[in-house]
């Protein structure tokens, strides 16, 4: 079964994407979704995973960020332009607690719990 790819562009809704995203996460049951998104709609794909984590906070996240070269053809040169990329995997299943760009499954509360009775300044 295929990952479902999510891309986020400029002409989608936040809203859009995350009804997307709920749809393939849970009426289709898929364990997983990845959105995948360049540029200026970074904070797009940010809003996506947060709302979806703060509704559905049993789920795992993995981050990964970073560059794609593209070609820019300009009136006398040709220019190589590398744009800012970022994925975000969401799954119902436990991932790579380890990996860089992880983030688990505990709530702000949660953290800061365990924070203030570790006794930790």
């Amino acid at each position: 079964m295929a990952l479902p790819l999510i891309y986020v562009s400029k002409n989608r809704k936040v809203a859009d994407l995350v009804q997307l995203a709920k749809t393939e996460l849970f009426d289709k049951n898929e364990p997983r979704i990845k959105f995948v998104s360049r540029d200026s709609q970074i904070s797009k794909t940010v809003a996506c995973a947060e709302i979806l984590k703060k509704e559905f906070p049993d789920l795992h996240q993995q981050n990964l960020i970073y560059r794609e070269t593209a070609k820019r053809e300009q009136k006398a040169s040709k220019s190589k332009h590398r744009n800012p990329c970022l994925s975000v995997l969401l799954s119902k299943n436990e991932l790579n607690s380890q990996a860089v760009g992880y983030q688990g499954t505990e709530t702000f509360e949660q953290i800061w719990k365990r924070h203030v009775e570790s006794g930790s300044k």
